[in-house]
């Protein structure tokens, strides 16, 4: 969208901008009140981004007879997330706003047993509010097929991997339409109301949606004002951390065939050896990256594991390593069990330890961005093969790698 030369300009401007913050001129107060009823004490919380700091700010406010007040400083408007907590600090319920300097106020009503919260004296809310309901319906798509794409998901998870692919297919094309069209909704929005704080805010929301030449054009139609904003500062911020991310080249990037492969731990009980790479000297490995809510992972796990049954004899071993959080370690056992990948030599990265019948690991040195990866460790060492994702011809490319060691 735009020429090198202006793409060059544009990164320094952001860059400068960003190092050297908003002008120090006198930031303004805010004052957020809130009230809601069922609840007459307990507390609030509430995030933001502030510019004292350069980072998240967390305030706390009492809650008493049902109202609760918050204070602090603010260029012009930001953006919050605001929950209420019982007295026993169990949350009660949590919104996310946007607020201008002066005096925002928010009133939660209860409907059909739930909190709802709507928003007064607060004019970027409102505005973001009525975007939203512009789009409700296209978001009430979304989540439709989301749910439904999902269930596809739940069903290789408990280990039932024959069923209509053809119809998934059909509602993820139908959910990426759906998508786009939220999107250009978005856009649109952007460009025609280049000098409102929801325009901000929803290219906040862009990033990693539509690519970077596109958000640099829409940041670029914003007004001065705008920008002249704590949610400008914390924008900015965000958006260079995530730049800089999708530049930064990962340990898995840096891999290459045929060269030794880097070494690994495996934590097992206190009372036995952690394991290396050099414990498994003379066997063929894989290393298969992958979590429980990858779809590719999910669709390769059982091919992989009919390759590790018909070279067993052969000296084939699959380690499995999993980043999933703790939380979710149940539904992990659970798929294993499901999935009979017993024979598997399951790792866990989030641990040091043996966790939940996985083993804990160290696996820094094969970091990378995606699941799933896959690199193939021959008898000496030397790494013979690696993918990233999955597809069927990947796949093949992956197996005749394992025949051919398996020969040898």
């Amino acid at each position: 969208m735009l020429c090198k030369s202006k793409k060059r300009n544009l990164v320094l401007f952001v860059l400068l901008n960003f190092l050297i913050g908003v002008e120090l001129i006198a930031q303004d107060n805010f004052v957020l009140r809130g009230c809601f009823n069922n609840q007459d004490s307990g507390y609030a919380l509430l995030s933001y981004y502030s510019e004292e700091t350069g980072n998240r700010k967390r305030d706390t406010a009492k809650v008493n007879n049902g109202c609760f007040k918050f204070k602090g400083t603010v260029l012009n408007f930001n953006y919050a997330d605001l929950e209420i907590y019982h007295a026993d600090s169990t949350i009660k319920l949590g919104k996310s706003l946007l607020f201008d300097k002066g005096e925002n106020n928010v009133v939660f009503q209860q409907y059909e047993d739930n909190q709802v919260a709507l928003f007064t004296d607060t004019r970027s809310q409102k505005e973001l509010n009525a975007f939203d309901s512009s789009i409700s319906d296209l978001e009430k798509n979304r989540y439709r097929l989301s749910d439904s794409i999902q269930h596809y998901r739940n069903l290789l998870q408990s280990g039932k991997n024959t069923f209509d692919e053809n119809k998934r297919t059909e509602l993820i094309n139908e959910f990426i339409i759906n998508s786009k069209a939220i999107t250009n909704r978005t856009i649109s929005y952007i460009l025609n109301r280049c000098d409102s704080p929801v325009s901000l805010h929803l290219l906040y929301f862009l990033v990693g949606s539509i690519s970077n030449d596109s958000i640099d054009y829409l940041y670029l139609k914003l007004t001065d004002e705008i920008k002249n904003s704590t949610l400008n500062s914390s924008f900015l911020r965000y958006y260079s951390k995530y730049r800089k991310a999708k530049s930064q080249e990962y340990p898995f990037d840096l891999i290459d065939i045929g060269e030794k492969a880097p070494d690994f731990i495996i934590y097992r009980t206190p009372d036995l050896q952690p394991l290396n790479l050099a414990t498994y000297k003379n066997k063929i490995l894989i290393l298969e990256f992958w979590r429980l809510t990858c779809y590719s992972c999910l669709k390769v796990n059982p091919l992989l594991d009919s390759l590790l049954k018909r070279y067993k004899a052969d000296d084939l071993e699959i380690i499995a390593i999993n980043d999933d959080p703790e939380n979710d370690m149940p539904k992990l056992v659970k798929y294993i069990k499901n999935n009979r990948l017993n024979d598997w030599i399951h790792v866990s990265t989030n641990s040091q330890k043996p966790i939940q019948g996985l083993s804990g690991g160290d696996f820094s040195a094969y970091h990378g961005l995606a699941v799933p990866r896959t690199v193939i460790i021959d008898r000496n060492g030397i790494i013979v093969h690696k993918s990233l994702g999955y597809s069927s011809s990947d796949f093949e490319a992956l197996a005749e790698v394992i025949r051919s060691l398996s020969h040898k």
